[in-house]
């Protein structure tokens, strides 16, 4: 029988096993997200020759998130150039307050705890930009895709395969 550690939640039967705790699926779930979104803020920060390689340590001074920002985005943040912690929070607040300028809703998530290195929140964050970056440009291609549809007539689609896509996509 797997015991139980303090302060965690033991699950019911899940495909006939019983007692699996719920910090240890918590646990496995956090080390893949943790690993999956270092690969793709690496995939953006090379533009830049930056590079992650803790997720919840190197976000800590605001550099690596400001840049993956400016990256994102295209703009320029200011940055403080200090090592004390008063100068890893004004940073990652810069990045925290760029993203409120931009509609990105965040919520309880404070510069100190990125700056500590919180995993939970540092998580919270980047799965946030992501929501915003990534998922907001996919949907604007699939806009733009069906206004450029919606300007062609429909002599303009020869082939059935085109006639298909405009009727799946409702057009």
């Amino acid at each position: 029988m797997v015991t139980n550690m303090p302060g965690s939640k033991l699950l019911g039967p899940i495909s006939g096993l019983v007692g699996i705790p719920v910090y240890f699926v918590e646990h496995e779930r956090d080390k893949v997200q943790k690993k999956t979104f270092t690969k793709w803020i690496n995939q953006h920060l090379m533009k830049v020759r930056k590079h992650v390689n803790d997720l919840y340590e190197d976000l800590r001074d605001g550099h690596n998130l400001i840049s993956l920002l400016e990256v994102l985005s295209g703009d320029t943040l200011p940055r403080e150039k200090g090592r004390m912690r008063f100068h890893r929070l004004q940073n990652v607040q810069i990045a925290l307050d760029y993203l409120k300028r931009r509609q990105v809703k965040l919520v309880n998530i404070r510069n100190d705890d990125i700056t500590d290195g919180n995993p939970k929140l540092t998580l919270g964050l980047i799965w946030t930009i992501i929501l915003h970056f990534q998922v907001s440009l996919v949907l604007l291609d699939c806009m733009f895709l069906v206004r450029f549809l919606q300007t062609r007539t429909w002599s303009s689609f020869s082939s059935p395969c085109h006639v298909n896509l405009c009727s799946q996509m409702a057009i």
